[in-house]
Parts: structure tokens; sequence; C-alpha cells
């Protein structure tokens, strides 16, 4: 089996595993399918790992980074080991095989965009047949998911990426990425942070048309703000000085009305809760330094009808919470230095532009990671490692605009 036809099966397995994932439990069809999704993954990682011992990808990568990545890697691993030691029942094992351990073995995927040049074929295939006959569900989207949300979760998450690469696309597929990323906003407009991806990423794009303007020292300034608004903002929460998920005081503004007669609200403050439970069980259990392994959980009062007797909740729905939980402090910054190293060689080492709109677009993922873009082995987190991995292979980094222009015109030949 070809290196590039390995990549597309490591996507598509994880594509199909978050549709079906979304269609069995957001859409609450009958059918389990946890064992679908099981398989899927396992095969996708499984694959990930043949890449990763079948090809020389650390020759593109920084000797230093190198270095730093195993670490993070024995980390995780050792928080999955961990998990196993306290797991008491099959609730336990069943969160740390299929959840956990997948979620902190997604990093594998930066071997897919450090082997760039093998991994064309998936940006044509998500560009191009992905995107253009992903709106077929858009009708099962409409008629059975209530949340209307299959077509953006399941399908198309990858647009916003997509969005940065699309200044070097021919126009056609610039214009169907837009559309895209529109459908996927009106189809689910509560989806607030992929509204807010798709917006920053669309923003970072325009700083391509006035690039001969654009200094170093000013997408450094970006992505250090980047690194230090949510530790600001965190800090200001837990000493009660200023809460940033605080919503407006006309709320009710921001109520609007799907055509089924559901209503939502963007403005709703689902987050503050989750911070002060998850703190609050792991100050009693003293946890923060090194986490409570792959098994942890905190103990809660809002989901208390939905978690067994006794047992807390395995994860919420904010990254930064997770590692937290999981991996600890420790966690956390192993995650922040891998994002923010790639975005220090992409800005600094780079011969395109492209480079640097990943480094902005990495740098900001670090702010999303403390609103939402909660673990998991999915589509979102496959293409942060992604983009991080064609920040660190120096070849890129080498390419210049033109090189890339060719790179994406999916018409010509690789080489």
């Amino acid at each position: 089996m070809s290196t590039r036809i390995i990549i597309i099966i490591t996507f598509l397995c994880i594509m199909l595993s978050d549709a079906i994932d979304y269609m069995f439990v957001s859409m609450q069809l009958s059918l389990d399918a946890t064992y679908i999704t099981a398989a899927l993954k396992i095969i996708s990682f499984i694959l990930l790992l043949v890449l990763s011992y079948r090809l020389n990808w650390q020759a593109s990568m920084p000797p230093r980074v190198i270095v730093f990545f195993r670490l993070m890697i024995a980390w995780n691993v050792i928080t999955i080991v961990r998990g196993a030691f306290a797991a008491e029942d099959y609730w336990d094992w069943k969160y740390l095989i299929l959840n956990t351990s997948f979620s902190l073995l997604i990093p594998f995927a930066v071997v897919i965009g450090l082997l760039f040049n093998r991994t064309r074929s998936l940006f044509e295939l998500i560009t191009t047949k992905i995107f253009l006959f992903g709106f077929i569900i858009i009708p099962l989207t409409l008629n059975i998911d209530t949340d209307r949300e299959l077509f953006a979760r399941g399908i198309v998450m990858s647009v916003s990426f997509f969005i940065l690469l699309s200044p070097y696309f021919a126009f056609k597929w610039r214009l169907l990425t837009f559309i895209v990323a529109l459908t996927s906003i009106y189809l689910a407009f509560d989806f607030r942070t992929n509204i807010i991806r798709i917006v920053v990423a669309t923003a970072i794009i325009s700083l391509y048309y006035v690039r001969k303007y654009i200094a170093t020292g000013f997408l450094k300034f970006i992505s250090f703000t980047c690194l230090a608004t949510p530790l600001l903002f965190l800090l200001l929460g837990v000493t009660n000085q200023y809460n940033i998920f605080h919503p407006v005081d006309d709320i009710d503004r921001y109520e609007y009305s799907y055509d089924n007669g559901s209503e939502k609200n963007i403005a709703v403050d689902t987050r503050t809760f989750l911070y002060q439970e998850v703190f609050a069980s792991m100050r009693t259990n003293n946890s923060f330094f090194a986490g409570e392994g792959g098994t942890g959980s905190y103990k809660t009062e809002y989901f208390e009808e939905s978690v067994s007797q006794g047992k807390g909740r395995p994860g919420a729905e904010v990254g930064f919470l997770n590692i937290l939980l999981y991996s600890g402090i420790i966690g956390v910054i192993m995650y922040a230095v891998m994002l923010f190293s790639a975005a220090y060689f992409a800005i600094n080492y780079s011969n395109n532009f492209l480079c640097k709109m990943l480094a902005l677009f990495l740098a900001f993922r670090w702010i999303l990671f403390f609103i939402e873009d909660f673990t998991g082995y999915d589509i979102n987190y496959y293409f942060i490692w992604v983009a991080a991995g064609l920040c660190y292979s120096k070849k890129f980094r080498a390419m210049t605009d033109e090189d890339l222009g060719r790179y994406f015109n999916f018409k010509l030949p690789l080489w």
C-alpha cells in the first residue's frame, strides 16, 4: 500500500468515526456504534504508527523538537498507564481505551504534515471531493438532525484549515471552500467555535494580500498575545476579578429560532461552571501538577443525573480542562510548547507566507483550547497536528509562495 493511500485512509477513518459518532450519540439513533467507531480509530492510529516507523520523518523535524515530542508522547503514555492502574470498573476501562488513549496519541498525526510531499493527495481529495459531495448529507441534517451540526461536525470540520490554504488554490476551489464554510455556519449557527475558527482563519488569510507590508515582529507580537491572553483571563477568573465567559446583560437579543421550531442562544455561558467544577474537584484531590491519569474524572452537580452513583464525570467540553484533568500542568505545558515551537519555526524560518499563517492559526488554537477544542481523536485535532507538522518541516518552510501555488494546483504533477 502506498504512503499516499495510507495517509488518505488515516483521515477517512477519522472522518467516518466523527460522522457516525455524531449520528448515533447526538442524533440519538438506536444502533450502538461504539465498536464501529472504535475499529475506525484503531485502523487510523495503526496506520499513523506505520507511517511513523516506516519513513524517516525525523529528518524534517528540528532536533530539539524531536526530543520534546518524544517526551510528550512518553508522558501521555504514562498518563494512559496511570489510568489503567486507577480503573475500577467496565466504564473506566471503556473510557480509557476508546476515548482518553486515542486523544492522547493523536499527536502522531504530526507525521502527516512532515510528509507533506505525500500529503497533497489528501488535500486534493478533501478540497475537490469531500467538500463538493459533502452537500449530499445536508438533507439528512435538515430532516433528522435537530441540532443541524452533522455537516459541520462530521464532514467539513476541517474547513477552517483549508481556508488558510485557499489563497494558493485555483479560484473555483477557493470559492467552494468559502461556500462550504458559510454553509456550515448557516446550518449550525450555535456551533460557536466553528464560527470563531472560520472567522479567524478568514482574518488570517486577509494578511496574505498585504504580506509585503507585514513585519516578522508583528507576527511574533500576535503569537505572544495569543499565548498570554488565555492565561491572563484564567488568572482574572480564578481570582474573581473578571469572567470572560459571563453572558452579556441583554442576553435575550441573541436568541434565534430554526425553521424546525428549536430555539438557541449564542450568548449563553456554558463554560464557567465547568471550570468551577473541575478546579474544585482537582483541588480536593491535589492533582493539578500531574493530573489524575487517563481515567480521571471530576465531581459534578450540573451533570449529576448522567453519571453513575459515586463516580465523577470523565472529561469536560474544554480541551484545557481535559488535559489538565488527565495529565496535569505538565501535560498542558507540553501541549503549549509543541504549538508555539511550531509557530516559532514557521514565523522565523520560512520562505512562504502560508507557514506564517499556519503559525497564527496554531497560536490562536491555544486561545480556543481554553474555550472548547475538547480533546479527541477527531478531524479537529488531526489538522492541528498536520498544521504543526507542516510548520516543523524544513523542506516545506523552504518552499516559496510560487512553489506552493504549484503544489496546490491539483491539475499539475507534484514534482
